[in-house]
């Protein structure tokens, strides 16, 4: 599993490549250090290109670590 700097990597790659995307809300770090660190992606509705891995394996000189990647659809709930 990922330590917090490998998740803090991943995190930083998605801000980048999605923040041109409408859709895009954000992306948060979730997990502990027993079971490993994972990254949440926030959408509206379905990105442009949906073509988000569920995992992406990252290589920080020394370690190497797969990061799970969760992709989320949020929205506002409104009252009808």
């Amino acid at each position: 599993m990922a330590n917090k700097n490998q998740a803090r990597k991943v995190k930083r790659f998605f801000y980048k490549q999605l923040k041109n995307d409408p859709n895009f809300v954000g992306a948060d770090i979730g997990g502990n250090q027993q079971s490993g660190y994972g990254v949440r992606v926030n959408f509206r509705q379905a990105p442009i290109n949906w073509l988000i891995p569920e995992t992406i394996t990252i290589t920080i000189p020394g370690t190497t670590a797969k990061v799970p990647v969760i992709t989320e659809i949020v929205g506002k709930i409104t009252k009808q």
